[in-house]
């Protein structure tokens, strides 16, 4: 089990091979960086530099002796004073939005979808990334798990939804958006990785006479403005049914998502 992660991990859970789907769900896990921070005390020590306001911890007393000899002085002054420069990976959030609204019912859609949520769950316990999890159906969306490292209580949770209901599919971005803008605030630097699992079958407005479609581009021109923002699409519209119509494909044009086959 991860240190601090709160849960066990699953019953024979590396054993487990991460199965179907092609390699493309996965991209999404190369995205942590490295960031540097001044006046923390995580990560590696990579520099010094002078302080950007007084009275700042994590001083580095050789930098600081060193700067007080470049200007001829054996007792370091204000001035001299130099605090580490640390380097440490960037912390990377997943939000998963699951659909399980009654269209996902035909041809084993949920069931796809449960799977690509068992393999995020899976990728984030070895990266030991959190997962927020929202569940969307009938009239608005949930929070099932927030920011959680728990999966064994997410793999739960998943185990639990029942399909039914519309698709408030707009909903489920507004959710996201509040939980990405939460979630960096607390960890700036942060990237956030969206992945929608959904036939695209939207039809429930976030007002009543409201429209979807208005809706959609609303909270995508929200959600836009989430710095290092990443979103993956699992279409789950089942083949040969192209005469029915999906949001999918203007959510990844809005968002510059990737597009992906949800089986």
């Amino acid at each position: 089990m991860p240190p601090g992660s709160g849960g066990a991990e699953p019953r024979g859970f590396e054993r487990r091979r991460l199965r179907g789907g092609g390699a493309a769900w996965a991209r999404g896990w190369s995205r942590s960086r490295r960031v540097r921070r001044i006046g923390g005390f995580q990560g590696r020590p990579v520099d010094a530099t002078m302080p950007p306001r007084p009275g700042m911890g994590d001083v580095d007393l050789y930098a600081t002796l060193r700067a007080a000899l470049a200007r001829g002085s054996r007792r370091p002054g204000p001035w001299d004073v130099r605090v580490r420069v640390r380097e440490e990976r960037a912390p990377v959030h997943h939000i998963v939005l699951l659909d399980a609204s009654g269209s996902m019912y035909a041809y084993a859609r949920i069931a796809a979808a449960r799977r690509i949520v068992e393999r995020i769950a899976e990728r984030s316990y070895v990266d030991r990334a959190p997962v927020t999890l929202i569940v969307f159906q009938g009239g608005g969306a949930r929070v099932a798990a927030m920011a959680s490292r728990n999966y064994s209580r997410i793999l739960r949770i998943l185990d639990g939804v029942r399909v039914g209901g519309s698709t408030p599919l707009p909903h489920a971005l507004l959710e996201a958006y509040r939980v990405a803008k939460a979630y960096r605030e607390k960890h700036r630097g942060a990237e956030t990785v969206v992945h929608i699992v959904s036939d695209g079958r939207a039809n429930t407005p976030l007002s009543r006479g409201g429209s979807v479609e208005q809706d959609i581009r609303r909270v995508c021109s929200l959600l836009s403005r989430v710095k290092r923002l990443h979103v993956y699409i699992y279409d789950a519209t089942p083949p040969n049914t192209l005469h029915l119509y999906t949001f999918n494909r203007l959510i990844a044009e809005l968002l510059g998502a990737e597009l992906v086959p949800a089986a």
